[in-house]
């Protein structure tokens, strides 16, 4: 009510408080105003139009998902607050269009299947739309500012790494689908997992720096598609040897092309497998299994690090991803390994070389390992030495040689994997090994790797061999990184097949020259190599010296125990007899050892002179451990005089069964055994022949000639055969000592014959 009158044409403006507008977005429709009297005549009337209402912001909204993982099912919950009431019928409304918005969307379906907390609200999806509703069924009106909090489960991720902006409506119950609050939030996805990443196999077995395809096995946990990529990223220190291409074995299909080294880590480590669009979706959970051809495995033992293989889109943006578990790497082998000596006697002093190709390189700082096999001793090394021109330094553990303990173990073994970095051990003292030795590379500006497959070769100026005869032992030889990792390694390096050192100032002597005489044998000589505390001396005596299983030791000098002669008189023998020869063994015990140089003799008493000699005979010396087989020095064919008498020295032969036995023509019951017949039937008797020179004779067995050398007794034989007939046998024979043959006569074919026999070429003429 005006409380003045308007004139005709005056402007009049006039605002109206508290006026509530409605709440919902759009247009307000038109306004009438009418202006009357006093009475209610109506003077004018207008319609003014209306205009657009616009929705508002909500005064709080945060959404939060509880994994930002592509392709994971995730709880939504959305927090927020209105300025007005929210009465029963509203929908808060929101829209899921902005996922893959960058990417044909075709196959992608909007997944939310709840439940929804607090049960107040109920969840909905309009068909074909990209939108969630959620429906709210309260009894009470929701306040304004007041903030509510909803929780949406089994919401879906989309399915690569992407920024989203989520725009949520509230929706006014009863006028459609408007709203009376619009805002929006975004959130952020990152790589989804591979559901599977299987550990990569190589083939061959995984050896450092060897090549050969990889398998790589993955389970992705969202599609792949048809023009997507697959990273592969390979664990540190393996790369891609090119040129190189994947080779699909399982779950994938069509064209792929490889690309090397400009994505992921770089380099040679990483490559991507190209889809070119003419196969299949991959499709999520589905397995695929890759070849890939070829890759260099790391230079040195052990467990790698892990790998990984990403997913993505044809634009770059990552799927899923995943790490490959460790690969198992063992040992290469190192090539044509070769320890050669100076000599191979036992016990000497000599230098050592070691030679070897390695199958990796060898860092600048790098070592070389080198476990002795026991008893090998490193002399004074030098601090310092060139290896391939560079210079290293030598470390040593040394050996803790003692005799008849026993072998410890290597320092380090390779058993497995996991003991793939092992330093050494240090020595103990109830255990004897040789040294092991380490040549430590000094890393310096300008000193390059060793390359693979370039011979090493390095020499020991000084070492002392095992005091033993037999294989030295086998010597392990590695290469490591600065850290004691195994690159490459031998564990079987052949050593040498060591002699027996020879015995110095060696002599024999017999106290007579006169047949069967009661004597002492005295033997001397000087040690080559140590005698251990426990150990044997062996004497070997030709034919013809009895007594010896009575034999004992009268006087010894020079060993650091006594001796005593081993025999058993029950049994006749005290020691092995060979071809007429017998050894006697006597055992030496102490708490010490002999060392070499040492000048020995040793009296052996009780014994009975040869009765026979056609020329000098030959003893054997020999020191051994106390196994009474290895030899550790020797010395073989001493000479003595032949034994001498008042009148040439005789004997007999004859057969007595299978046997062929010697006996003193001055005492036939002295007799012993010269050799054994194969058969002892069919000896024709009275048909001989004898070399007085040669110390050999013949007769006739079973229809062959035998030859039995009495020097050192051995049966050798002659089959009587002229061309394809059969002799019947000598009806005598002799030697002819100007032509050196044997000559008599003989049957053949019922007829006799004058016979030749050459027994060295054994032709019968």
């Amino acid at each position: 009510r005006w409380l003045r009158e308007i004139e005709t044409g005056e402007f009049v403006s006039l605002t109206i408080m508290d006026v509530n507008n409605q709440n919902y977005e759009g247009d307000t429709g038109p306004s009438i105003i009418r202006t009357e009297r006093g009475d209610g005549t109506l003077i004018d009337t207008a319609v003014v139009n209306g205009f657009e209402l616009l929705p508002i912001r909500f005064s709080q909204l945060e959404m939060v998902k509880s994994t930002s993982l592509a392709g994971e099912l995730s709880k939504l919950t959305v927090s927020f607050a209105t300025s007005g009431f929210i009465s029963r019928g509203s929908r808060l409304r929101i829209d899921f269009s902005g996922e893959n918005a960058d990417r044909d969307g075709s196959a992608w379906n909007l997944v939310a299947s709840g439940p929804v907390i607090p049960s107040e609200w109920l969840l909905s999806i309009p068909p074909g739309s990209k939108t969630i509703d959620l429906f709210y069924d309260g009894a009470d009106r929701i306040s304004p500012d007041e903030v509510t909090s909803i929780e949406v489960f089994n919401v879906g991720n989309p399915n690569y790494v992407q920024t989203v902006v989520y725009v949520v409506l509230l929706l006014t119950p009863g006028v459609g689908s408007v709203s009376s609050h619009r805002d929006s939030d975004t959130l952020s996805y990152t790589v989804g997992n591979l559901s599977k990443v299987e550990r990569p196999t190589v083939s061959p077995p995984t050896l450092a720096s060897s090549e050969g395809p990889m398998t790589v096995t993955l389970r992705p946990q969202n599609p792949v598609p048809i023009d997507g990529k697959i990273q592969v990223d390979l664990p540190s220190g393996f790369t891609f040897v090119t040129p190189c291409e994947a080779i699909a074995i399982e779950g994938i299909n069509g064209t792929l092309e490889f690309e090397v080294g400009r994505f992921g880590c770089g380099g040679l480590r990483s490559a991507m497998i190209l889809r070119m669009g003419d196969g299949d979706e991959v499709l999520a959970g589905a397995s695929v299994v890759l070849e890939l051809n070829t890759i260099r495995t790391q230079s040195f033992a052990g467990l790698s690090g892990e790998g990984r293989i990403t997913t993505l889109t044809s634009d770059d943006a990552q799927i899923d991803t995943g790490t490959t578990p460790p690969v198992g790497v063992a040992v290469a082998a190192l090539t044509e390994a070769q320890i050669s000596t100076g000599t191979n006697v036992a016990g000497a002093t000599t230098w050592l070389e070691v030679m070897f190709i390695p199958s990796s390189p060898i860092p600048n700082d790098g070592l070389l390992m080198i476990q002795c096999p026991p008893g090998l001793t490193i002399l004074e090394p030098p601090q310092y030495t060139s290896l391939m021109g560079q210079p290293a330094k030598f470390e040593i553990l040394p050996d803790t040689f003692r005799y008849y303990m026993p072998a410890a173990q290597p320092y380090y073994d390779l058993g497995g994997i996991s003991q793939a970095n092992r330093n050494p051990g240090q020595p103990t003292d109830n255990a004897y090994r040789g040294a092991t030795v380490t040549l430590r590379r000094i890393a310096g500006p300008g000193i390059p790797d060793i390359p693979p497959y370039d011979a090493v070769r390095f020499r020991f100026p000084a070492v002392q061999l095992r005091p033993w005869t037999g294989c030295s032992g086998t010597f392990q030889v590695s290469t490591m990184l600065s850290g004691f990792v195994l690159l490459d390694s031998d564990l079987s390096v052949d050593g040498a097949v060591l002699v027996p050192g020879t015995l110095q100032d060696v002599s024999v002597q017999v106290s007579s020259m006169l047949p069967d005489a009661l004597v002492n044998v005295t033997v001397n000589f000087t040690l080559a190599t140590q005698l251990p505390p426990d150990s044997e001396l062996h004497v070997t005596f030709p034919p013809g010296y009895r007594g010896l299983e009575y034999a004992t030791v009268s006087a010894q000098y020079g060993m650091a125990g006594e001796l005593q002669v081993v025999s058993d008189p029950g049994n006749m023998r005290l020691a092995e007899q060979f071809g007429g020869a017998t050894v006697v063994r006597l055992k030496h015990m102490a708490n010490e050892i002999t060392p070499a140089g040492s000048q020995v003799y040793v009296v052996l008493s009780g014994l009975s002179n040869r009765f026979f000699s056609s020329k000098a005979q030959a003893f054997h010396v020999k020191t051994l451990l106390r196994d009474g087989i290895t030899q550790v020095d020797r010395r073989i064919g001493v000479v003595v005089p032949p034994v001498a008498g008042p009148q040439r020295a005789g004997f007999g032969v004859f057969t007595d069964g299978e046997w062929v036995m010697a006996f003193n023509e001055q005492n036939p019951r002295e007799a012993f055994r010269l050799a054994q017949l194969e058969d002892a039937g069919g000896i024709t008797h009275g048909v001989s022949a004898l070399d007085v020179e040669g110390g050999a004779m013949f007769f006739v067995s079973g229809g062959k000639l035998m030859q039995v050398n009495l020097e050192s007794p051995s049966l050798a034989q002659v089959q009587l055969r002229v061309d394809s007939a059969t002799m019947g046998g000598f009806v005598n024979m002799e030697w002819d000592p100007v032509a050196g043959r044997l000559i008599g006569l003989a049957l053949l074919d019922g007829e006799m014959v004058m016979a030749t026999v050459d027994h060295r070429l054994r032709n019968v003429t």
